[in-house]
């Protein structure tokens, strides 16, 4: 069964995580400073290069971080079916529960740029 609750407060968790936290003066700036220059992201954007994959999933994109947050959460919280009663529809639900997060955040992100713009 799929905690949909769980999965709206991932998704909403991780835009605010990855944008409002990391604002300047706000508790996450610091860490996201460090990891923009660690991992030369100023660099690679003048160069048309993607961001580097590891610093969207830490901190950069909101829809990778709740997709890894939704990864393993699900995955802690049914670790016993995973090795004692696996089935494919446990897989398929685990599936849905990233997509959902996801789908969260991103939506998310876009009412509230879509409110600011106005």
């Amino acid at each position: 069964m799929i905690n949909y609750e769980l999965a709206i407060l991932l998704g909403i968790c991780a835009y605010v995580y990855t944008n409002w936290l990391t604002e300047p003066n706000m508790i996450l700036h610091g860490t996201y400073t460090r990891l923009y220059k660690f991992f030369n992201t100023e660099k690679r954007i003048e160069n048309d290069k993607p961001v580097h994959w590891l610093f969207m999933l830490l901190i950069y994109c909101e829809k990778c971080v709740a997709g890894q947050w939704a990864l393993w959460v699900y995955l802690y919280m049914k670790w016993h079916f995973y090795i004692h009663d696996f089935t494919i529809m446990l897989v398929i639900c685990h599936i849905l529960f990233i997509l959902t997060t996801i789908f969260v955040a991103g939506a998310t992100k876009f009412i509230i740029n879509k409110i600011a713009n106005e």
